[in-house]
């Protein structure tokens, strides 16, 4: 298994999915924290957390068809299909990814928890995020394996936009069959007992998605 996420780790040099990553990641760290710096009230934190949230969907989708097209170009998924260690290669691609989205996520948000004083709250938010990233991660894959639209894909992660914006404005508070929304529900529920359940929540339906994830790929498929 090691040797598996050594070499998506080496896939990732030089690919888009890291550049784009390290982009997101480089864009926030020069704006968010200094945003947060020089307007310290509710309304900013608020916007800091919801509107990052919006842009994560469209960026987990973009990563997905990468990822797909990057096997595309690999022979036309001869890599993926033709090895006896399917799902492990492909398991691997996901958790490497979710390692990596740690960056624009749990990091930024303890050094904004060092900006705004709020060390505590920040790294809850930033683990929650980082949360709603590997969800989103393994559920737009799941959505490219099974579909393999690529204009599905962009389309769903505009819909997840406007469900993280109403889900801000408390319309989904209590919809936990919504998992887009439950991340933005822990961080209004922040402070409160139901704040763990949601958490827990969100961590069952990520193992849902990692299990339809394998059960897809035990399915042989031929792709074209």
């Amino acid at each position: 298994m090691f040797k598996a996420f050594k070499s998506e780790v080496l896939k990732l040099k030089h690919s888009l999915t890291l550049y784009l990553i390290s982009g997101v990641f480089l864009v926030e760290l020069l704006t968010i924290p200094s945003y947060l710096a020089i307007i310290r009230n509710t309304y900013a934190i608020q916007a800091a957390i919801y509107f990052p949230m919006m842009g994560y969907c469209l960026l987990v989708s973009i990563i997905a068809l990468q990822t797909f097209e990057q096997e595309e170009k690999a022979n036309h998924w001869q890599n993926v299909n033709c090895t006896q260690k399917r799902l492990k290669l492909w398991i691997s691609k996901l958790v490497t990814i979710d390692f990596l989205l740690f960056l624009p996520s749990a990091l930024l948000w303890q050094l904004i928890g060092v900006v705004v004083n709020q060390t505590v709250y920040a790294n809850y938010v930033g683990f929650v995020t980082w949360l709603l990233l590997i969800f989103l991660n393994h559920f737009h894959h799941l959505l490219l394996t099974i579909f393999s639209s690529r204009s599905l894909t962009i389309i769903v992660a505009f819909v997840e936009c406007l469900f993280i914006l109403f889900a801000s404005n408390g319309v989904f508070v209590n919809y936990f069959w919504i998992p887009i929304a439950l991340p933005v529900n822990a961080i209004l529920a922040y402070g409160n007992s139901r704040a763990t359940q949601i958490i827990w929540a969100l961590i069952g339906w990520i193992v849902v998605y990692v299990i339809f994830n394998v059960i897809t790929l035990k399915i042989p498929k031929n792709r074209s």
